[in-house]
């Protein structure tokens, strides 16, 4: 179950200034709530979808206010199915008032093996977390499963994860595959901990230390050619979701969840007002032309899973030919195993490759990588630095260009 969200200007209720107030209307279960966030504006600047125009003063900031309200009703209705607690406007007005309804007292959890702790944690959010990541944690428990189905939670330790680990290296899973069930497992045992279950301590160091693949990103060549390519139907509209995050950076969650009133234009351009769904933090960015041509296409976003973009840009990609038919050695580990092969370049795009091609461009055009880590939203230089795949060697090229060593 979900809910929808409409903006509405309730043109019957005028104030003295002739301003009237928006109401946002929640559409959930047949039912409809009208929540009043005590904003008001003139007709005359609403727009289409509920957006204010950029011509009034102050219109930024309300479209930024609609835009946290909006959010904090879709966090209030996940935290209602979270503890099964009935979905109201009350209860969206306690929530963002900061006034939550009390959590229902937790039952005790009485489990021991640890494929129990995977179903409860995954049926415990299962309206809290998107299905496909749900969907990992049962991957992983068939490989626990297949090792030790009578494990109890707490004898997961050390020797169990190394364990873990050498069973998959056998199955020639490659190191990004198993680091992610490593993961997996680690979070079902916080789960357990959280409950109140005693379990082996040293989970959060628990990791699969070898090497890692070089990152892959887009030539802007290769870019150029996707742009450029004579596409209809899904084949277009997969694409354009591409290479608007190509020429944006955005994380594909964050692309994924644009809605038109988060798009504003003022004098100082076409800006994307956001909160990062990874981080939560608010971002102001600008749309560059090709972006906002992408954008201006299409009335309504268009909404792909990853899964089925991942599968269409590998064969838009493929029918393109080109440089995306050139070969390229990947280098790929299974615990200790090295394993190096060619592979064409189409074969690694994944939805993903968007946003590292942003990043590599920017720093291939002299870009300040500083500024490109906080644009990226990334903790550190040093994390931007691998993301874009700089190595010892260019760092030096670059330091025998700059000082004419």
């Amino acid at each position: 179950m979900k809910i929808s969200i409409n903006r509405i200007l309730e043109k019957t209720k005028a104030n003295k200034k002739g301003e009237c107030p928006i109401i946002l209307v929640i559409n959930y279960d047949g039912r409809r709530y009208k929540y009043r966030p005590r904003l008001t504006v003139s007709p005359k600047y609403w727009q289409k979808g509920g957006k204010i125009s950029s011509s009034m003063e102050g219109a930024s900031f309300i479209n930024m206010e609609l835009n946290e309200f909006e959010s904090k009703i879709h966090d209030a209705f996940k935290e209602s199915q979270l503890y099964n607690i009935f979905f109201t406007l009350d209860y969206v007005k306690e929530y963002i008032s900061g006034k939550r309804a009390a959590e229902p007292p937790k039952e005790e959890v009485q489990m021991e093996f640890v494929w129990e702790w995977f179903d409860y944690f995954m049926e415990k959010n299962k309206g809290k977390y998107r299905r496909n990541y749900l969907r990992s944690f049962v991957q992983c428990k068939t490989i626990i499963n297949e090792i030790a189905p009578d494990l109890h939670i707490s004898k997961v330790d050390e020797m169990f994860v190394d364990e873990f680990i050498n069973y998959q290296v056998e199955q020639k899973r490659n190191n990004e595959t198993i680091a992610t069930n490593l993961r997996r497992l680690k979070r079902v045992v916080k789960e357990a901990e959280m409950e109140g279950v005693e379990v082996n301590k040293t989970y959060p160091r628990w990791k699969v230390a070898t090497g890692k693949s070089k990152p892959f990103w887009l030539s802007w060549e290769e870019v150029m050619a996707l742009q450029e390519a004579e596409l209809e139907g899904e084949h277009a509209v997969v694409r354009d979701m591409f290479l608007f995050r190509c020429f944006t950076g955005l994380r594909w969650s964050d692309a994924h969840n644009i809605k038109p009133a988060m798009v504003i234009r003022n004098g100082e351009g076409v800006q994307l007002n956001f909160a990062a769904i990874k981080t939560s933090k608010q971002h102001k960015i600008s749309l560059p032309r090709p972006a906002v041509e992408i954008f201006s296409r299409y009335e309504e976003w268009p909404i792909r899973s990853q899964q089925h973009e991942n599968r269409w840009i590998k064969e838009i990609s493929k029918n393109i030919g080109g440089p995306f038919h050139k070969r390229q050695m990947v280098t790929t580990f299974s615990g200790p195993n090295r394993e190096e092969k060619s592979v064409a370049r189409y074969e690694l795009i994944s939805t993903h490759t968007a946003r590292r091609s942003f990043a590599r461009r920017w720093a291939d055009l002299g870009g300040d990588i500083s500024k490109l880590s906080k644009y990226l939203g990334h903790s550190s230089v040093e994390v931007t630095a691998h993301y874009i795949g700089y190595d010892d060697k260019e760092m030096n090229d670059e330091m025998m260009d700059l000082f004419n060593f």
